[in-house]
């Protein structure tokens, strides 16, 4: 991948995190799932959809 494709990558990333986070946010304290389990999950969700290609 080249360095305009791993910019918009980034990118995507980075969005992806911050709907996340927001969303959590948005939800009653004590609907929300566990924050820790939640990062896992999203960093799992961003490398798989990357490929780690960057």
């Amino acid at each position: 991948m080249d360095a305009p494709d791993c910019g918009v990558l980034a990118r995507c990333w980075v969005g992806a995190i911050l709907e996340v986070a927001m969303s959590w946010l948005r939800m009653a304290p004590g609907e929300r799932p566990d924050a820790a389990r939640l990062a896992k999950t999203v960093r799992s969700f961003n490398l798989r959809g990357a490929g780690m290609s960057c």
